[in-house]
């Protein structure tokens, strides 16, 4: 970003170079019927400190914004991995407990990003891909993201991760007397809390956006299309969801 800023500032330099130059040649000026050379230079400089003392002045009136261009935070949103991630409780187990999907998150500006925030701006559902309509889920308790902390700071080119959604086994939600096949699979989304009926199977576009004090407001969308299942074996478990991250 800097060296783009760079590189802008010189371009705008060489452009008010060529403005001069065509002008004074293509002035009223004749310098064939005004022969003194000290005369046609004094004409051209004259024009040329005119327009620079012009752009100083519009500099001057636009330095924060010029400086808040060249040097700012710029995030960069990349998904850790295409779809979901076995994740384990660290006890050897060879089940999973959860599946995990989680991004990263980079500041390829020139300052860090101070105080970020993410936050879901919309949650929007229905039962199927291929059937119904999407409508806005109204009630789902939106809070800001679990991360890690309450305010993240992100220092250039040091990324951090954060977990969007997660999708519980169903031996963890069960109850002694209860067995997995009575207790279905839960999607868990990080930033709200999904009503019952709609913490299935599901196709959910989701809505984000992370701000900073000192940068502009960073907007991404998921997209989630789940069967409703669960698999201990990851690959298997891959077939039944889609997901998909783009940047707003």
């Amino acid at each position: 970003m800097y060296i783009i800023g760079i590189i802008f500032f010189l371009f705008i330099l060489l452009g008010i170079l060529i403005i001069a130059i065509l002008l004074c040649k293509t002035s009223e000026y004749k310098f064939e019927e005004h022969t003194n050379p000290w005369e046609a230079s004094y004409y051209c400089f004259t024009i040329i400190g005119t327009i620079g003392t012009l752009s100083a002045v519009i500099v001057a009136l636009a330095k924060e914004r010029i400086m808040n261009w060249i040097f700012s935070p710029s995030l960069e949103i990349t998904p850790i991995d295409e779809n979901v991630i076995a994740s384990f409780s660290g006890q050897g187990g060879t089940t999973p407990d959860t599946y995990d999907y989680n991004i990263r998150i980079t500041n390829r500006g020139t300052l860090a990003a101070i105080g970020c925030k993410a936050n879901i701006s919309e949650v929007r559902y229905k039962k199927s891909k291929n059937q119904g309509k999407l409508k806005t889920v109204a009630n789902c308790k939106k809070q800001p993201l679990r991360w890690l902390a309450k305010d993240v700071d992100l220092l250039v080119d040091i990324p951090a991760e954060l977990m969007l959604f997660q999708i519980t086994n169903p031996n963890q939600l069960g109850t002694p007397q209860a067995t997995s096949l009575q207790v279905k699979p839960k999607i868990e989304i990080n930033g709200c809390q999904l009503p019952t009926k709609k913490d299935g199977q599901g196709y959910w576009i989701i809505d984000y956006y992370i701000n900073s004090k000192n940068g502009s407001v960073t907007r991404f969308q998921l997209t989630i299309d789940w069967e409703g299942v669960w698999n201990d074996n990851q690959e298997e478990m891959q077939d039944s969801i889609t997901v998909e991250l783009k940047k707003l």
